[in-house]
């Protein structure tokens, strides 16, 4: 196992778990309309493209993960399958915790990774 990977494990970790407030202050001396708040970014983006601030939650969404993913596609070589079910998981997570997502996309995340293991596990117990 590469060297790196446990790092760049614990400083995901640290970033999903361990950040509490999700806003990033603007310019001290504006006045507090310039703020930008992260659990508006979807709703932001959606405007800002002409479409429903659902479908902008789900574009931000893609758009983090595909940010995240690729560069692990790239460099993962071994175990690249479960790398990208942890950092989907995690992802999810994440998503769900700044409310860019609904609960139950984890919920079918973990059923559809549990269907495709099932064929895995089949003679494992007996």
């Amino acid at each position: 196992m590469r060297k790196w990977i446990i790092p760049v494990t614990v400083c995901l970790f640290l970033v999903l778990f361990l950040v509490r407030a999700v806003h990033a202050q603007g310019n001290e001396t504006t006045d507090s309309s310039q703020d930008v708040n992260l659990l508006d970014v979807p709703k932001n983006l959606a405007s800002a493209l002409g479409i429903p601030e659902y479908a902008g939650k789900l574009l931000m969404c893609a758009l983090f993960t595909f940010w995240l993913l690729f560069p692990t596609a790239i460099y993962a070589k071994k175990n690249l399958e479960y790398i990208f079910i942890l950092e989907g998981f995690l992802l999810l997570g994440f998503f769900i915790a700044v409310a860019w997502i609904e609960y139950w996309y984890m919920l079918v995340y973990v059923l559809v990774v549990a269907g495709l293991w099932a064929g895995k596990m089949k003679g494992i117990f007996y």
